[in-house]
């Protein structure tokens, strides 16, 4: 009852270094600002897909494991919300 209808996650500025990794030559997690939830869909599994497991108890710690958790957070809440709309910054 009551409470927000919004979904959101913080990601550091940090893992900016693994965005062309992920993303490809000149992507970036702004590739995804404004687009559909359910359009970004294969966009975030070919990301997580070029990442590394190296997770890090710290999720500020810049590691390609803390970068690919994020994205199958960012994954998770898209096939939730297919019809949402990613907005960030």
């Amino acid at each position: 009852m009551g409470g927000t209808e919004q979904c959101w996650l913080n990601i550091t500025y940090n893992y900016a270094k693994f965005w062309e990794k992920a993303f490809g030559e000149k992507g970036h997690i702004r590739g995804i600002y404004g687009k559909s939830a359910v359009d970004t869909i294969p966009i975030l599994e070919k990301a997580i897909s070029n990442l590394g497991d190296d997770v890090d108890d710290n999720y500020w710690k810049p590691t390609e494991g803390n970068v690919k958790a994020a994205l199958i957070q960012l994954l998770a809440l898209a096939k939730l919300r297919p019809d949402g709309i990613w907005e960030g910054d």
